[in-house]
């Protein structure tokens, strides 16, 4: 038995003495399974100052393994509150190779809890992630905006798609050209990096949630709106010229037979016309017939 004692008047008293608790404990959602990695502690010495650690002699708690529990709506309190996951006893076993957690539900948060158990069976303190598993295709193309930025959070785009995957939409083609680049819109790393048809010097670096809709945020500062189903409503390059390639023939055909000199900057899909603005800050309103009103 681990531990230390105290001698009292009525005998000796064990102190239970915890291990510290696990440590870089991760859980990646993905569609209908969660992993978890963590590095399990080593044991715990009394070691006075100026000594080497591990003697033996100076051993107060000793791992045996870890636990892994989980809940729906809150943290687990202790390692037998909740749901059991799995008890490792091989340490850093899954350090580096994830334990699959195959028993969830999607659209469900499940909070996991990992503590470190020594021989005694006392517990360390929790270690807490939360997770919640999302349905999603692993065809690029059959997800909606919702999916990818799902995906794309989860830090997990890079198992789930590849570099070269494409998705359409009623602007065009956009492919994937990396992942975890540096995004320079605003700084630290991007998910996904996109190309897009239209707009081949711009690369898409996140999906924003709007209230059921998407800001595709790209690198320089254009920006296109798109609704829930993937139809884009808003283009703006703020403040520089966009592509209108993607428009009607008749409405393209206009702009540039009327304004040659003009610079599109942004423009507003409605459900009978555009209303564009040039880079001189003039507007119009033009039907899908190439009618300028």
């Amino acid at each position: 038995m681990n531990g230390r004692t105290n001698s009292t008047s009525t005998g000796e008293e064990l102190i239970q003495i915890p291990l510290d608790p696990v440590e870089t404990f991760v859980a990646s959602a993905y569609n209908g399974y969660v992993e978890l990695k963590w590095d399990d502690p080593v044991d715990k010495y009394a070691t006075p100052e100026g000594e080497v650690a591990q003697d033996p002699q100076q051993l107060v708690s000793k791992w045996a393994y870890t636990a892994i529990v989980k809940k729906e709506g809150s943290d687990p309190t202790g390692p037998k509150d909740g749901i059991p996951v799995v008890n490792s006893n091989i340490r850093d076993q899954y350090k580096e190779t994830p334990f699959t957690d195959n028993n969830v539900v999607n659209n469900t948060e499940y909070h996991y809890a990992a503590f470190a158990i020594n021989e005694d069976e006392v517990n360390s303190d929790g270690v807490y992630q939360t997770a919640i598993p999302k349905a999603y295709s692993l065809v690029l193309a059959e997800n909606t905006w919702e999916q990818i930025n799902y995906v794309a959070n989860e830090g997990i785009a890079a198992s789930v798609w590849d570099i070269g995957d494409t998705i359409s939409d009623n602007l065009g083609t956009m492919s994937i050209i990396a992942f975890n680049h540096n995004n320079l819109v605003e700084g630290g790393k991007a998910a996904i990096t996109f190309a897009d048809t239209y707009f081949s010097d711009y690369y898409l670096f996140r999906a924003t949630e709007i209230g059921g809709s998407y800001a595709l945020i790209f690198k320089g500062g254009l920006r296109i709106y798109v609704n829930g189903k993937g139809e884009w409503t808003s283009i703006t390059g703020s403040g520089d010229e966009i592509s209108i390639e993607y428009l009607e023939d008749k409405v393209k055909n206009t702009i540039k037979k009327q304004f040659p000199e003009e610079k599109v900057i942004q423009i507003q899909k409605r459900r009978k016309d555009y209303k564009i603005q040039f880079k001189s800050r003039k507007k119009i309103t033009i039907d899908f017939e190439g009618n300028v009103k």
